[in-house]
């Protein structure tokens, strides 16, 4: 069943991935500095998560890690591997 959440990840997933594309398109390590940017924000979150003041505070973090950063990471990649590829021939 299709959920919101899940359009949620995929458009995330979509502009992580055109921007990572990009960005690998205009410079050789865009797209490793945009990836290596994101995975050091996700794992400081997941490091901060559960240390902070309980209530929605820590869930808007948890659905900002979970719904939105964890699928922004998959189609960065994506999107870095196309340009790479398509570079490379």
């Amino acid at each position: 069943m299709f959920h919101e959440l899940h359009a949620v990840a995929a458009g995330s997933a979509l502009i992580f991935g055109l921007l990572g594309f990009w960005l690998r398109w205009m410079s050789p390590l865009g797209g490793a500095i945009y990836l290596g940017g994101l995975v050091a924000i996700c794992i400081g979150l997941k490091l901060w998560l559960g240390r902070g003041p309980v209530g929605w505070d820590n869930v808007g973090h948890a659905f900002l890690l979970l719904w939105v950063l964890l699928p922004g990471v998959v189609g960065a990649v994506v999107g870095v591997a196309l340009a790479w590829w398509r570079v490379r021939g």
